[in-house]
């Protein structure tokens, strides 16, 4: 187990110390899973290797073991994080809102190689440092300071395989949401010039300038989209508990970390849905426009009548998606939408909303 919860300190241990402070619920609980995963997974890979006596056959344990955990390492924020959010609301289950793509495989497979081949090396040894740890005792019983260093050396490697693992797959995201959670702060305390803070701080704050009175209560940070690649584009959806919705663009290239645009994103999601079911043009409000098929559009239209001439329009994101409810001020007339994409948002469908 000591071995399983070495790794998960290295991959999630960075996620579960810094998102709290970077208001992100979700991930964080997907981080605590992960710890308990790879613990559970380092325990029972312990106990069946020890009562094997090949040392060949140990090997082996730990190397299917190391496998499981890398899978558990690279898939966790992907497709787990996308059940767990699905789990949250029926509407987004099923969906693909944090895609494992080709980019982020190949991250894995170079986190994975070090994970397999420092796990098999230390199931092949592990009845022999099981055994001349053993030995390595005081005239009172008490393990020696060789026996605390030889029991600890492993532990520091594996921990630096999950930190390599982390940096490769998790802190890119992690980083923008970080910078994000930094610029609000910045721009509720600060009082002076904006433009002026990010000259001298190197962070362009100034993004945020024309927002300031949106940002104010409680809110979380939930990544929308990532483009993996040599340097990562991070978009980083900040919903407050006002109402305000806003989304930021993140650049993240290795330790480097640069705060891009930033813009209210409602619009598209209300207005532009609104704009849909009664039929109106984007004209005058290109901000609003948001793609739709004409089926969808001719079936909202037909919907219009009975939600009235103010239906109220309630907003969930997780991931790329966002499901919407539009509901009559009056009545249980009610439809579910929902869109693909954050900043060029796709209506994908729409339906009767369920109960």
């Amino acid at each position: 187990m000591l071995i399983g919860a070495a790794l998960a300190a290295g991959a999630f241990g960075p996620q579960t110390l810094f998102l709290p402070l970077a208001h992100g619920p979700l991930r964080l609980t997907a981080a605590l899973l992960g710890v308990l995963a790879l613990a559970l997974l380092g325990g029972v890979a312990g106990w069946l290797a020890g009562w094997l006596r090949p040392a060949w056959a140990a090997g082996l344990i730990w190397l299917a073991t190391a496998g499981a955990m890398t899978w558990v390492i690279g898939h966790w924020n992907f497709e787990i994080a996308s059940w767990l959010a699905g789990g949250s609301d029926p509407r987004l289950r099923g969906l693909d809102l944090y895609p494992f793509t080709a980019a982020v495989q190949a991250r894995l497979l170079m986190a994975g190689f070090f994970i397999l081949l420092l796990l098999g090396f230390l199931g092949l040894l592990q009845r022999t440092r099981s055994e001349g740890l053993a030995l390595e005792s005081d005239d009172r019983g008490l393990p020696t300071a060789r026996c605390c260093f030889l029991l600890t050396l492993p532990l520091i490697l594996v921990l630096a395989a999950g930190l390599a693992a982390d940096a490769l797959l998790h802190q890119p995201v992690r980083a923008a949401q970080q910078l994000v959670d930094k610029a609000i702060q910045q721009a509720r305390t600060y009082e002076g010039d904006l433009f002026a803070l990010s000259m001298d701080s190197g962070i362009n704050y100034s993004v945020l300038s024309g927002m300031r009175d949106q940002l104010d209560g409680r809110y979380t940070l939930q990544p929308g989209e990532v483009e993996w690649g040599p340097a990562q584009r991070v978009v980083i959806v900040a919903a407050f508990a006002n109402g305000a919705w806003l989304s930021c663009s993140v650049f993240v290239a290795g330790s480097g970390v640069q705060l891009g645009h930033c813009q209210d994103i409602r619009l598209p999601y209300t207005e532009g849905l609104l704009r849909l079911l009664r039929g109106d043009s984007f004209a005058d409000c290109r901000s609003c426009f948001v793609r739709s098929s004409p089926e969808l559009s001719a079936w909202l239209q037909q919907q219009a009548p009975r939600l009235g001439p103010s239906p109220r329009i309630e907003l969930h994101q997780q991931g790329r998606y966002v499901a919407a409810r539009v509901s009559a001020a009056q009545g249980a007339a009610a439809i579910d939408c929902l869109f693909a994409g954050i900043n060029s948002p796709v209506l994908e469908m729409c339906r009767e909303a369920d109960g």
